[in-house]
């Protein structure tokens, strides 16, 4: 063990996607929605996840817009030059 590193910081890091079903509220209605996150655990334990990669109102959704970016994958690829009229959003505006 190396004496830089913190002991409060040891612990086995993994990660995998999974499926998150999440609930709301808006205006009275609950909604329900289905998103892929990364699921990111300590020592074996569910800690966090990130922000989703794709969402959607059902299990269905969500298997129909993997199916559409696998299919990308097997399209000419596209660049950016592609698009001269496109403006990336300033985040910070």
């Amino acid at each position: 063990m190396s004496d830089n590193i913190d002991s409060d910081f040891e612990y086995n890091f993994t990660w995998n996607h999974r499926v998150l079903k999440s609930t709301s509220e808006f205006e009275g209605m609950l909604i329900e929605d289905y998103r892929i996150v990364e699921a990111q655990y300590r020592d074996g334990k569910l800690s966090s996840y990130c922000e989703p990669f794709l969402q959607g109102d059902s299990l269905e959704d969500l298997s129909w817009s993997l199916d559409k970016m696998k299919a990308a994958l097997t399209k000419p690829i596209l660049l950016e030059e592609d698009f001269p009229n496109h403006k990336e959003e300033d985040d910070n505006a």
